[in-house]
């Protein structure tokens, strides 16, 4: 399971803080919209984006107090044959100071080739407070 160690990679990095080492995780260029909902529109998907707006996405929101809890790992459907990449599904809570978002689906396109991820998106997260 090589996409599983490097999605969870991501989300612990995101945990503590480590930019680059979430960056390393990506291709050099790719598209990422980490959060849909309110407070996605700073973050609208952007095809292309750098590993260091990758790192400096990670240090922003880990000093703004979000983390991230990944509950449940999808693997990818389809027919057997080995695709250029896959689709992987995941169930990721955001919490944050003052609130916190219930588990809402991700979708995480990996590179079969490379094993790095070369799409991120969601999960949706509207600020709602407790």
């Amino acid at each position: 399971m090589h996409a599983q160690r490097r999605i969870l990679s991501v989300v612990h990095a995101m945990n503590t803080g480590h930019g680059d080492i979430f960056a390393r995780n990506f291709i050099r260029r790719a598209s990422f919209q980490p959060y849909l909902g309110d407070v996605g529109r700073k973050y609208a998907r952007q095809p292309g984006v750098t590993r260091r707006t990758l790192a400096r996405f990670v240090r922003a929101r880990y000093s703004a107090g979000d983390g991230w809890t990944a509950s449940e790992l999808m693997t990818p459907q389809g027919d057997a044959t080995l695709p250029r990449s896959a689709v992987y599904g995941l169930r990721l809570a955001v919490s944050y100071p003052g609130g916190d978002v219930a588990a809402q689906g991700s979708k995480i396109v990996v590179s079969c080739s490379s094993g790095l991820v070369t799409r991120w998106v969601g999960p949706a997260y509207s600020r709602t407070r407790r």
